[in-house]
């Protein structure tokens, strides 16, 4: 017993890592990256300090996806690395192949299309008996985003149909997947379908959690389709009103790095062009 006493980590540095850990996953399911991102790491030195490998590796996977959610896809990508080396270690295969989808997604957003390609569907079908619907839901809005970006709408919708079939069972994704529903569309050239299907991502938002992050998406989205559609004034005020979301999220931060890496971010950008593009038209 005096043996089991010595060996037990201190009551207290578990506990709060673990209350860390539950309180970087309720910032991060309303958008508040900094304060998710600085509640990731207490929770990462906690259980680093008391040798708990599994939440130690669990929590370092989280920090690398918080970073690829801010911009920071450099610094993401390598905590991503470090904490599938970790998760696989211990025999955790499959936590390691939710890491590869992030993993994919940083190929994605850092410009490697192929290597993305590649790591989503791979990590797919590792976790094809997982039942884990929302991981994949997230890789497949990764393959539609990537098939977006190289100007093939087909093999977009394609993984668009396979996203809706499962997205049922993943609340946290169904303002996305409108929205990338709304993307599909766009490049389709169905700006009609486009344009409601922009709007329901965003009703989607309202009703659900207010999350910041989930407002912007379907904002920049939304921005977007009106602008094709013609309707200047209805573009730029989504693209304002995206921007103030984007400025909160910003400001939460408090790092000048991570703030310019936000800036940089592909959603931020995409809102700055609309709302320049809809000044310049007079």
């Amino acid at each position: 017993a005096d043996r089991q006493r010595r060996a037990a980590p201190p009551i207290g540095v578990a506990a709060r890592a673990r209350l860390a850990g539950a309180s970087s996953s309720r910032f991060a399911l309303y958008g508040e990256l900094g304060d998710a991102l600085r509640a990731t790491r207490r929770a990462l030195q906690g259980f680093a300090s008391i040798d708990d490998r599994r939440n130690a590796a669990a929590q370092r996977l989280d920090l690398g996806v918080m970073l690829l959610r801010i911009g920071d896809h450099h610094h993401g990508e390598a905590e991503i690395r470090q904490a599938i080396d970790e998760l696989q270690g211990l025999g955790l295969g499959s936590n390691a192949a939710v890491g590869r989808v992030w993993l994919g997604v940083a190929a994605l957003r850092s410009g490697r299309p192929a290597q993305a390609q590649a790591l989503l569907e791979g990590a797919i079908a590792e976790l094809a008996d997982t039942g884990v619907a929302l991981t994949r839901s997230w890789a497949l809005a990764a393959l539609i985003s990537l098939h977006l970006r190289a100007g093939a709408a087909a093999e977009a919708d394609a993984y668009l149909q396979q996203l809706q079939a499962i997205v049922r069972s993943a609340p946290p994704m169904w303002s996305q997947a409108a929205a990338l529903g709304a993307e599909v569309r766009l490049a389709q050239g169905r700006l009609a379908e486009a344009l409601d299907a922009a709007k329901n991502a965003l009703q989607i938002w309202r009703e659900g959690v207010p999350s910041a992050e989930r407002a912007v998406r379907g904002l920049v989205v939304l921005a977007e389709v009106q602008a094709a559609c013609g309707h200047r004034d209805e573009a730029r005020a989504a693209a304002d009103q995206g921007l103030a979301m984007a400025a909160q999220i910003r400001r939460s931060l408090q790092d000048p790095q991570l703030e310019d890496c936000f800036d940089a971010s592909d959603e931020v950008v995409r809102l700055h062009r609309v709302a320049a593009r809809m000044l310049s038209i007079t």
